[in-house]
């Protein structure tokens, strides 16, 4: 529900949105359908009498916000421009960066660990290496968010780090170009019993396949059970997590929905 809310509410903002624009008081045309009377009504009356300057962007966003909550469904939601963009980005099988992983530790940006062949790692970013600044400009008490999307940019650009190491007396600048980093979701280990663990941190774009090359993997290496791990996943691509479970049913409907 969640997709499909998502596509069609960022449809009706458009629309709207580019009707409205941002003008104090804007004169709209009743539609046919009159259910939504009230709610152009409604628009301008507070464009119109509120104390403060309001944005047409924010009533509408409000408007949709709270047609979704009226479902009273967990799972359908309204995201903004900004929050559609963080969500694709969690679900991306790959970004634009460097390759590091960074979290924030008593107010400093430290790195967690550089991805293997990331250009944070070819440049020689460590673990536990403090970010003091991005493009000379300090990240200090910077989230781990902030921070990253300071670091974050187009591939084929250029960042510098400065870093702060332990038992190095100085901090020191780092230039690094920007890559297109691939985003692994699935993670396999085999015991000495031939059992295999297979975690799957989230649904994204090519989980299916990243599970199905494991799987591959791990039956040519002798696989004799299997453990599919999905503590902490958050969820994701609804079609993923089907094409995941259809590895593993058998033939017939793998999702029902009911409602009305």
């Amino acid at each position: 529900m969640l997709l499909f809310a998502f596509v069609f509410v960022t449809a009706l903002v458009t629309t709207i949105v580019m009707s409205l624009g941002d003008d104090k008081q804007v004169k709209v045309s009743i539609p046919e359908r009159k259910e939504f009377t009230k709610l152009y009504e409604a628009y301008d009356e507070i464009t119109k009498n509120f104390y403060q300057d309001t944005k047409s962007t924010n009533l509408v966003d409000g408007a949709i916000t709270g047609m979704i909550n009226s479902l009273d469904d967990p799972y359908s939601t309204f995201m903004s421009q900004k929050e559609s963009a963080d969500f694709n980005d969690s679900i991306s099988s790959s970004f634009e960066g460097v390759g590091a992983e960074i979290q924030e530790q008593d107010g400093n940006i430290m790195v967690v660990s550089p991805i293997k062949n990331s250009p944070a790692e070819k440049a020689g970013i460590k673990p536990k290496d403090i970010i003091l600044k991005v493009d000379g400009k300090s990240v200090k008490g910077d989230t781990a968010t902030e921070a990253t999307k300071k670091i974050r940019g187009e591939k084929g650009t250029k960042v510098t780090l400065t870093i702060q190491r332990a038992g190095v007396d100085k901090p020191f600048d780092v230039a690094i170009t920007r890559a297109e980093i691939p985003i692994e979701t699935v993670y396999k280990e085999m015991g000495d019993d031939k059992l295999a663990h297979v975690t799957i941190s989230t649904f994204s774009e090519k989980t299916s396949d990243e599970l199905l090359k494991a799987l591959k993997e791990l039956d040519k290496d002798g696989m004799k059970g299997l453990v599919l791990d999905l503590r902490g996943n958050p969820g994701g691509l609804l079609d993923q997590a089907v094409n995941i479970a259809s590895m593993f049913v058998p033939d017939g409907k793998v999702v029902v929905q009911r409602g009305k």
